[in-house]
């Protein structure tokens, strides 16, 4: 396996598992009461864990890795600035939309989420990949 895949499996375990224990811990705050009541908090915790720390690191470390990659191309000088400026653009608006769809339920846990993707995808995944 070369270099820039082993790192990017690092990150994508290394967010997931920020990501699961914070799912883990804080479930009840980014649940429904309702969704609570009709599942169970065991189920709710287990599909929570599942989707942070599997889903969403692979989802969207793959997508990052070929941004970055396909940036790379086009202007090498500019890259890590522009993937930095896209997940911090893409961050604002994720952070807004959380705000309006879960209504302000589990804010505090969504912004910590999207700051350690802004840092681990947009940050570190430029400084440690090599082009």
């Amino acid at each position: 396996m070369s270099r820039n895949v082993l790192v990017m499996l690092g990150l994508i375990v290394g967010i997931g598992l920020v990501s699961g224990i914070l799912a883990y811990l804080r479930t009840a705050s980014l649940s429904t009461p309702d969704e609570i009541a009709a599942k169970g908090l065991v189920a709710i915790r287990r599909d929570r864990v599942s989707f942070y720390s599997i889903f969403m690191p692979i989802l969207v470390g793959v997508i990052a890795f070929f941004v970055y990659r396909f940036l790379n191309g086009r202007a090498p000088e500019t890259a890590a600035t522009t993937l930095m400026i896209i997940a911090l653009g893409i961050a604002v608006v994720f952070e807004v939309l959380a705000g309006i769809v879960f209504k302000m339920r589990g804010f505090a846990e969504l912004t910590f989420l999207h700051v350690v993707y802004v840092v681990g995808f947009g940050w570190l995944l430029p400084k440690l990949v090599i082009p």
